[in-house]
């Protein structure tokens, strides 16, 4: 039997140039970090979506996120609140050995015990942190990339 990461990477080819952005979508803060990942992205020169960007008539929304995971070349991860489908889809990608970045707000719930050993970029949401958020996010993904 074939193990669960080599059947999915065969079935979903890796898109160089790409993110997949988790977050939790119903968050007063979500739509303004999304904004920032993707303009970092963007500048980057990497197409970056979230779950909700991508719609696939004939699968289900777990599909379509399964497929977006397994494309992309890159998987952020906002961990700043307890949200189910946001650690579901981290899982995922853990198994798949992706490149993961995490982030968490300054002020979020404390992370859990089970991931609290990963490096992850601590964020603030007023004008001059998250200028600084963007900018240390950058180096992060030009640093992945460069590994490669």
């Amino acid at each position: 039997m074939r193990n669960f990461s080599a059947s999915l990477n065969d079935l979903y080819a890796v898109c160089m140039h790409t993110a997949f952005i988790v977050i939790p979508f119903k968050e007063s803060w979500s739509d303004d970090v999304t904004y920032g990942i993707k303009s970092v992205c963007e500048n980057l020169g990497i197409d970056a979506k979230r779950a909700d960007d991508l719609f696939d008539t004939q699968q289900t929304i777990t599909q379509d996120i399964i497929k977006g995971i397994c494309q992309a070349e890159l998987v952020i991860v906002d961990i700043t609140v307890y949200n189910p489908n946001v650690f579901y889809e981290l899982g995922i990608a853990e198994a798949l050995g992706k490149d993961i970045i995490l982030l968490h707000q300054k002020d979020g719930q404390k992370i859990p015990s089970d991931i609290s050993n990963k490096r992850y970029l601590s964020y603030g949401m007023f004008p001059t942190s998250f200028e600084k958020f963007k900018k240390d996010l950058g180096n992060i993904i030009k640093k992945i990339k460069k590994a490669k």
